[in-house]
């Protein structure tokens, strides 16, 4: 029932080395639907997609929680081209859900106390905090602020559309959806982080060992001893961290392509010499781009100066392109180019 409001911590202290989004799901917070919309898990993650279609956006460091961890999970498998890295902490996973421990509130939302459970909380925030209600999800409930629980409840009651658009989204919870990917999410080589809490009564800590053993881009596991669901909330700092180790890594790796590609530019314009011509083999082929490396070509050109390859560099033996043709467009390569 959360919305893009958990991530206000992430979206605060990150956004220094990333463009921070925290996105609605369809029927919360400030995302509108039509009254006959598809609301499941994955018509979610399809709507991820056309977000960032709209947006331009062509891969993203995607994290998730809850609900939005496995739609998280679904959009990685539908889309994986689209994940640069995986964060999922603790959420839907496999066949355990919905949890057990959330079965009571969707069968009071399926026998129609939804609007009044919601209007209950807003009037009297410690009904939000208690036991019987979103308490467990919480560390320290009664840390959580009255304007917090507003920006999180309040939207869902705007309308009594709003509030049936949510009906229909916990109706839809079935974990046929996340069975459906498995065999795509098992394929996934994605840079993963899982981050979970020892204490959620809701996603049990082995189900962040079943998704490090399922997803192979797994590269770190990490528990928060004490911590519950919503932990990106209260554990910001602790989860910030980590977060930002994952990111710079991805960062750190761009980083040294780029910086590998700058020095292969700069040694392949050191060849332009005044007065000193160079020629450029036109090669078809990696044999032939072999042969002519061997024979003491400087450089060697493929597919009519489309790609160039310095044969001083240690690439050049297996023949793979190391920058596209706009260096043949420049005016000091255009004369040398064949």
């Amino acid at each position: 029932m959360l919305n893009g409001y958990l991530w206000r911590h992430q979206l605060a202290e990150l956004s220094d080395i990333r463009r921070c989004i925290a996105v609605d799901l369809l029927a919360h917070g400030d995302t509108e639907i039509t009254p006959d919309q598809d609301v499941s898990v994955t018509a979610n993650a399809k709507m991820l997609k056309e977000f960032l279609d709209a947006l331009n956006i062509d891969q993203v460091d995607l994290v998730g929680n809850d609900s939005g961890g496995g739609i998280a999970q679904i959009f990685a498998a539908l889309y994986p081209e689209r994940v640069r890295s995986l964060t999922l902490t603790d959420c839907d996973t496999h066949d355990n859900w919905p949890p057990e421990a959330f079965k009571p509130f969707l069968a009071m939302a399926a026998a129609g106390g939804l609007r009044g459970t919601l209007d209950a909380m807003l009037s009297d925030k410690s009904v939000y905090r208690s036991p019987q209600a979103l308490g467990p999800a919480y560390e320290h409930p009664e840390q959580l602020s009255d304007d917090s629980i507003e920006k999180y409840l309040r939207p869902l009651v705007r309308s009594e559309q709003r509030t049936r658009d949510l009906q229909r989204f916990l109706a839809a919870f079935d974990n046929k959806h996340t069975l459906a990917i498995e065999a795509r999410l098992k394929t996934l080589k994605a840079p993963t982080l899982i981050v979970w809490g020892t204490d959620d009564v809701y996603f049990d800590v082995k189900w962040s060992h079943w998704l490090a053993e399922n997803i192979p881009g797994t590269r770190r596991r990490v528990e928060f001893k004490g911590a519950r669901i919503f932990f990106p909330e209260e554990r910001w700092e602790e989860f910030d961290r980590e977060l930002r180790a994952q990111l710079a890594a991805g960062t750190t790796g761009g980083a040294m392509r780029n910086a590998d590609q700058t020095r292969k530019a700069d040694q392949f314009r050191a060849l332009h010499i005044p007065g000193k011509p160079l020629v450029l083999f036109n090669i078809w082929d990696p044999g032939g781009a072999k042969v002519v490396a061997a024979s003491g070509a400087k450089a060697v050109a493929t597919s009519s100066c489309r790609s160039l390859m310095p044969t001083a560099s240690p690439m050049a033996s297996d023949s793979r392109c190391l920058w596209q043709s706009k260096i043949c467009g420049e005016s000091s390569a255009r004369q040398t180019c064949p």
